[in-house]
């Protein structure tokens, strides 16, 4: 029994690649040919409860969140942020705000009266 093991595998590939063909299931070769990965705003959103308030620990260009929950609340008006959509916060303060207007007012409120 002398087969050659080079062309066997060869032969599996070429019929496995036919099969493909024909069922229109190839791999994508190309990344331009790929299609678009759908944006999945929180991972395993479903596996848990994460209807309440999250705890985060605010650093230098990123946070790190300690309890599982849907929003944070802003410092200075006390609205809800979603955690997708939270850009400001003050990580010396551990304080997160709405937007750059509420960053900005407690930046002054902080500064020394001259």
């Amino acid at each position: 029994m002398g087969h050659d093991r080079s062309a066997i595998s060869a032969a599996l590939s070429s019929s496995a690649i036919s099969a493909a063909k024909k069922t229109g299931n190839l791999p994508h070769t190309r990344l331009e040919s790929r299609p678009p990965t759908p944006y999945i705003p929180l991972m395993n959103v479903h596996d848990r409860n994460l209807d309440g308030q999250a705890v985060v620990h605010y650093g230098d260009g990123e946070f790190v969140v300690l309890k599982p929950g849907r929003f944070v609340t802003c410092a200075v008006t006390g609205k809800p942020i979603a955690l997708n959509a939270l850009r400001y916060w003050d990580p010396k303060r551990q304080e997160a705000y709405a937007g750059p207007k509420e960053a900005l007012q407690r930046w002054q409120e902080s500064q020394p009266k001259a």
